[in-house]
């Protein structure tokens, strides 16, 4: 028989079971609640990472506001002028670490930032692919000037075209009484130069003080090198003695280096010209990285390549192929072919081919102009609120309609992509190409 207190008994027992049962729910849900702060700390952290990796990823996407071909007056482009910017937000990027790819069908070339106070010029200084470059003409680049130079004698021809014209030039040492001034008499040579003109060229001693050739006191030449205008250099060695009487300078004591010719190919890849000249038997290869150009030259410490024929007679045909390897460094250059047939001696003519392939074809370096400056703008940085204007070349004369994939690579991050084609009718200087 149920009794009062069993039904007390039986209550105090439910009560109890609920309680447990309810104590046990409060610590499954606190377990719970810890995973899932634990759960969700995890997820917000990924969330954060995530997050990071996307923006860094994006971070350096550049945005290219236009680009304009210029020099395309006989259909072709040659240069090229990107302007890009940085979306907001975006963090600084060091354009030492961006490099653009331009590609057509059959070439692609890969340019560097050339550096931070480069030139916006074309040249070795500023932006430059290397191409294949036409050399053009090449005269002797020396000449000994073998008879003696007698100042009461008067002018003497040179054996080398100084000013590359087809005429005859002439050199003599200066005295007043025939046509020279009386201010240069003694103390300059006087050379002739058909298409230059007449130009005076100093005469030092050792001292680097000039000489007085009317007054025979000993003194040893010192004029190394000496600048003739901006189309050679005089060498004069010896002493003044060696000759009896006054304006005299001996046998085989004068040296005319016509200058050589410039390339537009940095060959040596130091930011400077490189030059190349002829004698009769040799093509020589002045590397700015070697030091002075006119060191070389009279040193003869550039680098000389046989021709395979001898110039000094005019008609005289040429077909070789040279790999322009340093002798010093067994660095190879690239490759130079000469063909055709030259018309006077000592010289190969603007008609002979003569072609220059660097051995880094289509590598080169592309300089930037800021159109617009940030507050916190520095010089080879770009940064969000800087406009920076690209200037390079493009790896070979580009025509109409050909299809271009540019690609601005950085360091870290997504390539800023542009695929477009040329326009259908290239006719002006400046040609807009994207977008």
């Amino acid at each position: 028989m149920w009794t009062k207190n069993n039904s007390l008994s039986i209550k105090a027992q439910s009560s109890i079971g609920l309680l447990l049962i309810f104590i046990s729910s409060l610590f499954v849900a606190a377990i719970a609640a810890g995973v899932f702060i634990q759960s969700n700390q995890g997820l917000q952290e990924k969330a954060l990472a995530t997050g990071k990796e996307t923006r860094d990823d994006v971070a350096s996407r550049f945005f290219i506001i236009d680009m304009v071909g210029t020099n395309g007056i006989d259909g072709e482009i040659d240069f090229v002028q990107l302007s890009m910017k940085l979306p907001p937000g975006m963090p600084a990027v060091k354009m030492d670490y961006v490099m653009l790819s331009w590609s057509t069908e059959n070439v692609t070339s890969s340019l560097k930032y050339r550096g931070v106070g480069s030139a916006v010029e074309l040249g070795n200084d500023g932006y430059n692919t290397a191409r294949p470059e036409d050399v053009g003409e090449l005269g002797d680049q020396h000449d000994l000037v073998n008879p003696i130079l007698d100042g009461p004698a008067g002018e003497i021809n040179l054996n080398i075209d100084v000013d590359l014209d087809g005429a005859v030039d002439t050199i003599a040492v200066c005295q007043q009484f025939w046509t020279c001034p009386a201010m240069y008499s003694g103390s300059y040579m006087q050379l002739n130069l058909s298409t230059e003109g007449i130009i005076y060229v100093p005469i030092y001693n050792d001292q680097g003080v000039l000489i007085n050739l009317a007054i025979k006191d000993n003194e040893e030449f010192g004029s190394l090198m000496t600048p003739i205008g901006t189309v050679g250099y005089m060498t004069i060695t010896g002493n003044e003695n060696d000759l009896g009487g006054g304006f005299r300078i001996a046998i085989d004591h004068v040296n005319i280096y016509r200058a050589p010719a410039t390339l537009a190919e940095d060959i040596d890849d130091d930011g400077v010209d490189d030059t190349m000249a002829i004698n009769d038997t040799h093509i020589f290869l002045y590397l700015s990285s070697k030091g002075n150009v006119s060191l070389q030259q009279n040193l003869t410490e550039g680098i000389s390549f046989p021709l395979g024929v001898d110039l000094s007679a005019g008609g005289i045909t040429i077909d070789t192929n040279i790999t322009l390897i340093d002798p010093d460094t067994s660095t190879n250059y690239g490759d130079l072919s000469i063909f055709g047939t030259t018309s006077r001696a000592s010289y190969i003519d603007a008609s002979v081919k003569v072609k220059l392939t660097p051995e880094t074809l289509y590598d080169g370096y592309y300089s930037i102009y800021y159109v617009q400056k940030s507050p916190d703008y520095q010089d080879g940085t770009i940064r969000t609120g800087d406009v920076v204007r690209m200037h390079y070349e493009t790896p070979r004369p580009i025509g109409e309609d050909e299809r271009i994939h540019l690609t601005i690579i950085p360091k870290t991050g997504t390539p800023t992509q542009a695929i477009f084609s040329m326009p259908n009718i290239i006719a002006k200087d400046h040609v807009r190409l994207y977008p």
